[in-house]
């Protein structure tokens, strides 16, 4: 790109974690938003018209989609600390 090789002292490993922090942080908003819009879609009244169980399915089934794209970006032990950092922690 700019004509500047990264030496050893920034280093790739640097790099890594700032796009991993990143990417973890765009996971736990799309986490996030999957859970209102799945909120959102059990909230729907009996009744409702077609239309919008249809609108609220889609707005669930992409936000749902988005988080699965992300998931896969983050390394096992990231995606589960950030799992367990939005799980509730009431006892059951």
């Amino acid at each position: 790109g700019q004509g500047r090789c990264p030496g050893p002292s920034t280093g790739a490993a640097g790099e890594d974690q700032v796009r991993r922090t990143d990417d973890g942080r765009a996971y736990m908003a799309a986490v996030l938003a999957s859970r209102r819009a799945s909120d959102a879609r059990r909230a729907l009244p009996a009744g409702s018209s077609r239309a919008k169980v249809t609108k609220a399915n889609a707005r669930w089934m992409s936000a749902a989609e988005e988080r699965d794209r992300l998931m896969l970006l983050l390394d096992q032990a990231e995606r589960e600390e950030i799992d367990a950092a939005l799980s509730p922690t009431e006892p059951r």
